[in-house]
């Protein structure tokens, strides 16, 4: 039984297609969980750890986006409170 070239291409493929999918799995989880590749020990993937670093990852992201959108009530509150005392004015 011989292998032709197009099965080697195709076997070949595959296996790029595997490493790529690992790359984007590892960089799903650094970004997700805050996970960094060069702190990485052999209970790092415990899924419990990784749910942990999760949801501490989630509460920051939703803090900072808290402030955000409390600056940007002030910025229409300071715009708004300017333009009544500007018609007042007039």
């Amino acid at each position: 039984m011989s292998i032709s070239l197009g099965q080697v291409r195709h076997i070949s493929e595959e296996r790029v297609m595997a490493k790529k999918m690992i790359i984007a799995v590892i960089v799903l989880i650094d970004l997700c969980t805050g996970l960094s590749l060069l702190k990485v020990r052999s209970g790092s993937f415990r899924p419990a750890t990784l749910w942990n670093a999760a949801e501490v990852n989630v509460l920051h992201v939703r803090s900072r986006a808290v402030q955000y959108f409390e600056g940007i009530r002030l910025i229409y509150d300071v715009a708004r409170q300017r333009k009544l005392s500007g018609d007042r004015g007039s």
